[in-house]
């Protein structure tokens, strides 16, 4: 992306291109960690979780053997709750996305003059499920216990976004956050000793605590 950036005939000015690369930093580096420490916070509320979804990953990788593609398929394939886990903590990092109109467009119903500002709260998506304020993975298995994937539902589960604007990593972030559960869970244990909900400029539980080699 950024090879295709600095040799664009359309950047305007280095102003462009240094919002660019601080684009990329904030959306590849910041929001996994932030996800990262959320995680954490709602894995250490639900020790029955841990202990569930750490026979998960045990039973699909020995912690040796290099982790490839093929083993994170096995997890959540054959392990759906490992997925809906983090799909159910998974929210949108960035609280409000702002957008200015180049043109006038019609939304809900409405004409929105051309050079208006069009905010969109991604963080308040996930208000939309039944019961948005519990921890619930079932929301997202099926009756017969398969995972069911809400990534191309931006109004149930936006953390992605959706359109022709989509984050164009997501499968990338997905496959992070799958990483580091499978490391997580399969070599070491943790308490959180504090957390923190913030609010802005991401959205996300921040925490401290300390890990512990499981010595496996």
């Amino acid at each position: 992306m950024l090879d295709a950036m600095l040799t664009a005939d359309d950047v305007n000015s280095d102003v462009e291109l240094q919002d660019f690369c601080v684009a990329m930093m904030f959306a590849g580096h910041d929001t996994t960690l932030s996800t990262m420490q959320s995680v954490l916070y709602w894995l250490s509320k639900q020790p029955a979780v841990i202990a569930e979804r750490r026979q998960e990953v045990l039973a699909e990788w020995d912690g040796s053997s290099q982790l490839i593609r093929e083993t994170l398929g096995k997890v959540p394939k054959a392990k759906p709750k490992v997925r809906a886990f983090l799909q159910e903590v998974w929210t949108p990092p960035v609280t409000i996305i702002n957008r200015n109109l180049e043109e006038e467009a019609v939304i809900d119903g409405y004409l929105v003059p051309k050079g208006w500002t069009v905010s969109f709260a991604a963080a308040l998506v996930g208000q939309k499920v039944e019961q948005p304020s519990e921890f619930r993975m079932g929301r997202y298995l099926d009756p017969s216990g398969h995972f069911v994937d809400q990534t191309f539902e931006p109004w149930i589960y936006g953390v992605f976004g959706g359109g022709t604007r989509m984050c164009m990593g997501y499968k990338f972030a997905r496959d992070e956050m799958l990483v580091f559960m499978v490391q997580l869970l399969r070599h070491f244990s943790f308490t959180v000793t504090s957390a923190q909900a913030i609010k802005f400029p991401l959205y996300y539980w921040r925490v401290s605590g300390t890990f512990f080699s499981n010595g496996v």
